[in-house]
């Protein structure tokens, strides 16, 4: 049974404060009284990632899972021996404040090995 890393909760809930305040107003507009169909309210207000961070993980079996907010547990392919370290990094993805998916990247010494969306990015 593979063995999932998680992201700190603190930052999974910083990122979703944030994007719950974008919600609340994009670049001064205020989002339940403007005009939706304003171009400048529609480029503002359209769809946003906030970083929730990186955490250090080790392959195993050539993978790397990941407890992940919003989409849950995954499993990466990658080729890599086990035990190599490397770098998982997420940010979550929002249209109009509300998260929708996250996007993934695992980068071992600095150089991107896989990077994918889940859900709606």
């Amino acid at each position: 049974m593979p063995e999932y890393t998680q992201f700190p909760r603190e930052n999974i809930d910083s990122a979703l404060t944030l994007a719950q305040r974008y919600r609340g107003g994009v670049g001064g507009v205020d989002l339940q009284s403007a005009d939706m169909l304003a171009p400048e309210t529609a480029m503002r207000a359209g769809p946003a990632n906030f970083s929730a961070g990186c955490i250090g993980v080790v392959s195993q079996g050539n993978q790397v899972c990941l407890r992940l907010p919003i989409v849950g547990d995954l499993c990466v392919p990658i080729d890599l021996p086990d035990g190599t370290a490397a770098e998982a990094c997420v940010d979550i993805c929002t249209h109009f404040g509300v998260p929708t998916g996250v996007c993934v990247k695992i980068r071992v010494l600095g150089n991107e090995v896989f990077s994918q969306c889940f859900g709606f990015c």
